[in-house]
């Protein structure tokens, strides 16, 4: 049997759609097709349409500030924001000139170039994969999830954090009739950032371990932010704001590296599987954390 596929080309079309038919929307599918492959010659199964959302120009792009009339800060609390679309290909993101570095290192990580070209940002967050190379990046800048459904003759939208819209492995919290439309990044320029990815080869390859990290340092080299994030050692990526908030202040000489990393350790509960052991996850997300610390000390 044949499935049924729709390919909107704005928005509200694809809203109406997905109210209308309980389609399956598809970004770039790069997650979606392994999930419904079958052997063989076989065609993927899928038990409902399809909506194709690549042809959606407002959510295939990335935008400077809110698309619209919308001021990003009425959502971020930011006057300055880029608003990624969801369905933009990873490879377009990396060109943008004003994504964040961390956020561009963990894309250049991610699979291989011709799988970028598909891959999006929007179906990395939604399949809430605890092991997804984007989402420490994402966790540690405080990206914003921005979800939208239908309602009436219009769109109702809402804007969750990161952290709070992934609840679990393949859990989140969008609904049957919303699509992730927007990741909405605060822009700010770091003095620091680290990306750290721990797999099997160097493309190609699923996360043994991930993490991410983001700081300044003030003219007197006090660390006024800081923020990390690991991926793959927890059923959600794991950052805790408590411990940020006691080394921010701090001169960036005076860390102790390994004190941090420890008062991590308490959060890293990772598991074994086929791609590595717990106690090699915990281990390496205690020397990378280590590492990115003692990086603020260093001279620029």
């Amino acid at each position: 049997m044949s499935t049924v596929v729709f390919r909107p080309t704005s928005l509200i079309e694809a809203l109406t759609i997905l109210n209308r038919e309980h389609a399956q929307p598809f970004a770039g599918g790069t997650d979606l097709m392994v999930q419904r492959r079958r052997y063989g010659s076989l065609p993927p199964r899928f038990d409902r349409p399809v909506l194709f959302l690549d042809a959606v120009g407002e959510i295939t792009t990335v935008h400077d500030g809110a698309p619209g009339a919308q001021s990003p800060g009425q959502l971020d609390g930011e006057s300055r924001a880029l608003w990624i679309g969801a369905a933009c290909p990873l490879s377009e993101v990396l060109k943008h000139g004003a994504v964040s570095p961390v956020l561009k290192r963990s894309i250049e990580l991610l699979a291989a170039p011709g799988l970028r070209n598909r891959a999006t940002l929007g179906g990395n967050i939604a399949n809430a994969s605890p092991a997804a190379d984007a989402l420490p990046p994402l966790y540690a800048l405080g990206a914003r999830i921005v979800i939208d459904s239908i309602a009436g003759d219009g769109i109702k939208r809402r804007v969750v954090p990161i952290g709070e819209f992934i609840r679990g492995p393949r859990e989140t919290t969008l609904g049957p009739e919303e699509i992730l439309t927007f990741v909405v990044i605060p822009r700010h320029d770091y003095s620091h950032s680290y990306y750290r990815k721990v797999g099997t080869r160097a493309a190609n390859a699923l996360t043994k371990v991930a993490f991410a990290g983001v700081a300044d340092r003030d003219a007197a080299g006090r660390v006024t932010r800081f923020a990390c994030a690991f991926g793959a050692v927890a059923p959600t990526v794991v950052r805790v704001p408590e411990i940020e908030a006691d080394v921010v202040g701090h001169a960036a000489s005076s860390l102790d590296a390994e004190a941090i990393a420890d008062r991590y350790s308490a959060y890293i509960r990772p598991i074994d599987d086929q791609r590595s052991t717990a106690a090699y996850r915990a281990h390496t997300a205690h020397a990378l954390c280590a590492d990115f610390v003692a990086t603020l000390s260093a001279e620029d």
